[in-house]
């Protein structure tokens, strides 16, 4: 058994190499055998088919040895075509991955309750546009998609609006001031607040503080008298009275 190893699992370049040499071999056993059939007189016809038939079996090996070469070729081409194809589909899926990853995080950052819908859309139209082109970069996949998004939120613009939004949310505003002045009393009933109270007078004493009352409860109101009963005014006539311009009732 031969101890070389199959073509398949040669280098391809020792492989082309050794079919090329191989051809070469074939072709000049195939010229000698041509030039002594040549030489060959006519009473050497049996010597000259012997020859003939060695130089059929040279031309043969050449011709085979040239298609393996040619479709070793083929297949290679084809090969690295496969790989190509393969490679640029997998750059396109990163790349889609990679884009996708980038704009879901940065349009909610755009699309706030405190922006105008067209400054949202302006943004957001924008934000494409950009992202387009960080794809179209040579090294879009070689960056981290923390970059790429610190890049496009600074071309946007939306560090400066975040940072105003963030002033904006820790600036309390007038309603929540007169709220947190206004303290409800645990006696109060729900819904209803108390005046805020008058400051404290720097002068007063610890003491005064201590021993100050609030004041009392105003007494309670007493309760409306009830209405009197209707009474005709013939009936409230005393004995002796008669009604006025009437008949004597």
């Amino acid at each position: 058994m031969s101890d070389a190893p199959p073509i398949d699992a040669a280098p391809i370049d020792e492989a082309l190499g050794g079919l090329s040499e191989l051809a070469a071999c074939d072709l000049r056993l195939a010229k000698r055998f041509c030039a002594r059939i040549e030489a060959c007189g006519d009473e050497d016809d049996g010597k000259a088919m012997d020859l003939a038939r060695s130089y059929q079996r040279m031309a043969r090996s050449y011709r085979q040895t040239l298609v393996v070469q040619a479709r070793l070729r083929r297949e290679l081409k084809a090969e690295a075509k496969a790989d190509e194809v393969e490679a640029k589909a997998a750059r396109q899926a990163r790349t889609y991955n990679l884009k996708a990853a980038i704009r879901a995080e940065i349009r909610p950052r755009i699309w706030t309750m405190e922006r105008e819908e067209e400054r949202c859309d302006a943004l957001d139209s924008l934000l494409d546009d950009l992202i387009g082109d960080a794809a179209a970069r040579l090294d879009f996949l070689d960056r981290a998609p923390e970059a790429h998004v610190a890049a496009i939120l600074a071309d946007l613009d939306l560090d400066a609006d975040a940072q105003d939004d963030e002033a904006a949310a820790q600036t309390p505003d007038d309603d929540e001031v007169e709220d947190e002045d206004e303290v409800p009393d645990a006696t109060d009933p729900p819904g209803t607040t108390r005046a805020a109270a008058p400051p404290a007078d720097d002068h007063a004493s610890a003491g005064d503080a201590e021993t100050a009352s609030p004041d009392p409860d105003p007494p309670p109101r007493p309760p409306d008298p009830p209405p009197e009963p209707y009474i005709p005014p013939w009936e409230r006539l005393r004995p002796g009275q008669t009604f006025p311009g009437g008949s004597g009732w």
